[in-house]
């Protein structure tokens, strides 16, 4: 018999095993709705990715050097803001940090999501 878990014992369950499989996690709940993300990444792409790619690089070794602070803020919150503003607009998608930090995933390479979240703190999705 199956019992009915709840959307909050679910969540509370995901953000327990996030330490571990943080990655994977992310990624499917991604995958689980990708018709609802795609045009949200698509928008962001479109709008911020080649000023915001421009402000920084990537040395080789896993590390980056930010080129232009501001830019790099600038278009790192424009692409934050966008995906509360639009996760928070579509009915479809659970009304959780854990979805908005999912998009984030699917959008930012570790390495400069790292960087974004030392200027702006790990809150930036919720």
């Amino acid at each position: 018999m199956t019992k009915n878990v709840t959307p909050k014992k679910l969540e509370e369950f995901l953000l327990k095993a996030l330490p571990s499989y943080e990655e994977h996690l992310y990624l499917l709940l991604r995958s689980s709705f990708a018709q609802q993300i795609d045009p949200i990444l698509d928008k962001i792409i479109e709008d911020h990715a080649e000023a915001f790619n421009s402000s920084y690089s990537h040395d080789g070794s896993g590390q980056i050097t930010i080129e232009d602070e501001n830019k790099f803020l600038d278009h790192g919150k424009a692409a934050l803001e966008y995906i509360r503003q639009a996760a928070d607009g579509d009915s479809t998608l659970p009304p959780t940090g854990f979805i908005k930090n999912a998009i984030v995933f699917s959008l930012f390479d570790r390495t400069v999501l790292s960087a974004l979240r030392s200027r702006l703190g790990d809150g930036y999705a919720d």
